[in-house]
């Protein structure tokens, strides 16, 4: 009996408990961890030589280049005792506090103080899912929707497209789940004034604050803004009706709202400083991608164009564009709108829905976000904003379950009638357009489709045909069986689980935990030899961050656009933009060895299935600096490059450039030797000229970490040290106790004048918000 009255007084969150054990089960009682370790050692190298079999998922490279490296480095620095605020292991050096995609703020890095690393990571993937659920619940509960209708909104939301698809991430995700909790501290602010004022106001601010510390300034944005129009929008309610405590409300949300923006300035300050340094702060022109009037049939069936997993997705972007929120949610969502009379917040969320979804689809708007050159917004994909349509989308279901059951009771009453059915007939009228499109070989009006993207289509749709028919045929016929009402909510809601569980079970890789970054005989021969140099190979930045490899190239939203513009130069001798997203050294550039003598490269690691090819870097063409291997076994050989320069040396003589493009074309001109003179663009304090020759033995590093670089250095007069890593402004420098200037060097480096004898010279990130 006790039992009874607690699953009978429970009922709503056991579900949403239980559909997440459901997609949990592989984690849970599998022994499987919710990352694609499969498609890490099948795809990339050095794994992807000593490892062959199938993997699920290869739509989610981004997780194994550079979210997962940067949680390690960010783990293994607060382990450590300091904050995480540099990455030393790709573009020789760049911000990692200042990368919001790091998070490194986020209060879920706590359960790496907890459990292995792995399971830590694990906990914090699938958290996402049941939060979302959760919160989701509580803001339905807030507005007044019934048990039933919260259960379904939950269920819709936490498995929606949006947080499936960027759920292995661990940052998109927690981003966006932060909504429900904003708007129900502002409900919960305007709702009665017995409510406590206290509790609402950290509702709000650290909503906002966890957003933003979750690791994606996109979603955050699109949360803070709907969660100031929803504020504004109470407001007009309040003011409308004369309530008493309207400007009270009004003082404490905008008060709440402005101490959690302000709270974020941690992150929020050093990440629009790198964002203004980078190249990303130049691309308006370029504008951010749409999705195509085409794709909104994948709101009711997101495999209509094929998927990924399957191999056979022919048209889109699947993660990108994905605004799927259940079939039965989208049927119940559209009850919603023929019955927003029922409350000012359901007409609330139909304005929203059909404000993000325009925003989604049309390039119009787009253009003009574009030409407003705002921030952050007008460089990204315009198509992530469908969370809030998925959201919108999961509200208005609940909210539409409720119409539905009062309709039942009402089921006489002709203009009720009419209403649902109008509704049956729109899901028929819209599923036999597309049966009728796919048919007739003419998909949403693409005539190019081919018999076997027909196929797909047609076979994908089979299961949402047959859900949106199931749906309005219970919601038809339910209320001539009055008895079995709640027999058919609860099929209402298995329904909408099935088919979110089975969308995100499709999408969501549970692989072997063997397989997550396992060490070679490559790598531990590199991370035992290589000291502070850099190494260069084609495995890059999945290896190199998590075995404490220093690299050259990266893969980044963000990153400093003179190193990028060095890069670019090495490849051909021309000065130009560098790419959007990536740092990618040419093979076969004509200044590639010199960029890499001078930046440290010490050791090439070539794949032996590479042979001779072209796309390998040809280091049998210098053979002065490269002899025989070092290290070889079955599948790769390290070289050593003998001419390498030590990663901080001093040089004796200066030369001042003032102009880029002549500064670039002096760094890689043979006739100027960067071991005796350093290229600066200022005078530096010293005037020393030539006084003595290169020697490596006169700097010793001590401390290498990320945040601070520790270097003796003994001069038999004033020098210059020069230091092969990347110049930012957050960096300082100590000689001895005097704090000095840092110059930028050779076009994107560091040096620092030393006077003669002996010195400690201490690089330190301190000033991360710059």
């Amino acid at each position: 009996m006790k039992y009874t009255r607690f699953l009978y007084k429970h009922w709503d969150l056991l579900i949403i408990l239980c559909a997440w054990l459901v997609f949990s089960y592989p984690y849970f009682f599998q022994g499987l961890v919710p990352f694609p370790s499969r498609y890490l050692v099948d795809f990339f190298p050095p794994w992807s030589y000593e490892y062959a079999h199938p993997f699920k998922n290869g739509a989610m490279p981004d997780i194994i280049t550079q979210i997962y490296p940067w949680k390690q480095l960010v783990v293994e620095s607060w382990k450590d005792g300091y904050v995480p605020r540099w990455n030393p292991y790709q573009f020789a050096g760049n911000p990692l506090l200042a990368n919001t995609q790091s998070a490194v703020l986020s209060p879920f890095n706590l359960l790496f103080f907890i459990l292995p690393f792995i399971d830590a990571w694990s906990m914090m993937i699938l958290l996402q899912p049941l939060l979302a659920g959760l919160f989701t619940y509580l803001f339905a509960r807030s507005i007044g929707m019934t048990k039933s209708g919260a259960v379904i909104s939950s269920l819709s939301f936490m498995f929606c497209g949006f947080i499936v698809t960027w759920m292995a991430y661990g940052t998109l995700g927690f981003a966006a789940l932060y909504l429900p909790v904003l708007l129900f501290g502002v409900e919960r602010t305007y709702k009665s004034d017995k409510t406590n004022k206290i509790v609402n106001f950290f509702l709000i601010a650290f909503s906002i604050v966890l957003s933003i510390f979750s690791g994606h300034f996109q979603t955050s944005v699109y949360v803070l803004g709907v969660g100031a129009v929803y504020g504004a929008w109470l407001i007009f309610i309040s003011f409308r009706r004369g309530d008493a405590h309207r400007f009270t409300n009004a003082s404490y949300i905008a008060v709440a709202f402005t101490s959690g923006i302000i709270l974020s300035f941690p992150q929020v300050f050093p990440s629009m400083n790198f964002y203004a340094q980078s190249l990303r702060s130049e691309l308006f022109g370029r504008g951010g991608e749409v999705v195509p009037i085409q794709y909104l049939v994948t709101l009711m069936a997101p495999d209509f164009y094929g998927n990924p997993v399957t191999r056979n997705d022919w048209f889109g972007h699947y993660a990108e564009w994905s605004g799927f929120a259940g079939v039965v949610p989208l049927i119940l969502a559209g009850i919603s709108c023929i019955g927003y009379r029922y409350g000012k917040r359901t007409l609330f969320f139909i304005i929203l829905f059909f404000m993000t979804i325009v925003s989604a689809y049309s390039q119009t708007i787009n253009n003009m976000l574009v030409s407003l050159q705002v921030p952050v917004l007008s460089t990204s994909a315009a198509s992530r904003i469908i969370v809030i349509s998925s959201f919108s989308i999961a509200i208005l279901a609940g909210n539409g379950l409720d119409i539905v059951t009062k309709y039942w009771s009402m089921y006489k009453k002709p203009e009720e009638t009419v209403r649902i059915k109008w509704i049956v007939y729109s899901v028929f009228t819209i599923c036999a357009f597309l049966w009728a499109t796919i048919l007739i070989g003419n998909i949403f009006f693409m005539s190019e489709a081919t018999t076997d993207q027909l196929h797909v289509a047609r076979r994908n749709f089979i299961l949402p045909s047959l859900l949106a028919t199931g749906t309005v045929l219970l919601i038809v016929l339910a209320p001539k069986v009055r008895r079995l009402l709640p027999i058919v909510v609860i099929i209402l809601i298995g329904m909408t689980a099935f088919d979110m569980l089975r969308f995100s079970g499709k999408w969501m890789p549970f692989d072997e935990r063997k397989f997550v970054y396992p060490q070679t005989g490559v790598l531990e021969y590199l991370n035992q030899n290589s000291g502070y140099h850099r190494v260069f190979s084609n495995f890059k930045n999945p290896a190199f961050g998590t075995s404490g490899l220093y690299g050259l190239e990266g893969y980044d939203p963000l990153y400093i656009t003179r190193y990028a513009e060095l890069v670019a130069f090495s490849a051909d001798g021309i000065q130009r933009e560098p790419e959007r997203s990536v740092v990618q050294i040419s093979v076969n550039g004509i200044y590639t060895q010199r960029l890499f003598d001078m930046t440290g490269v010490k050791y090439i690691a070539h794949a032996k299935g590479d042979a001779r090819n072209v796309w390998a870097y040809p280091f049998w063409e210098y053979p002065e600096h490269y002899g025989d291997a070092v290290f070889s076994d079955d599948y790769y050989e390290v070289y050593e490059n003998r001419n390498v320069y030590p990663r901080a040396y001093l040089v004796y003589d200066y030369a001042v450039v003032s102009d880029d493009a002549g500064l670039l074309s002096r760094v890689f001109d043979e006739s100027v030797d960067l071991k005796k003179t350093v290229l600066l663009e200022k005078q530096p304090s010293i005037t020393a000229q030539g006084c003595a020759e290169f020697d490596p033995t006169a700097v010793d590093i001590k401390t290498y970490r990320s945040n601070e670089v520790l270097i003796h250095v003994s001069a038999p007069c004033d020098a210059m040290l020069v230091l092969s890593d990347a110049y930012y402004p957050g960096w300082d420098v100590y000689v001895g106790s005097e704090k000095k200037e840092i110059l930028r060097a050779n076009y994107t480096f560091r040096a620092v004048p030393v006077p003669k004898g002996e010195s400690d010279v201490t690089f330190i990130y301190e000033n991360w918000y710059r």
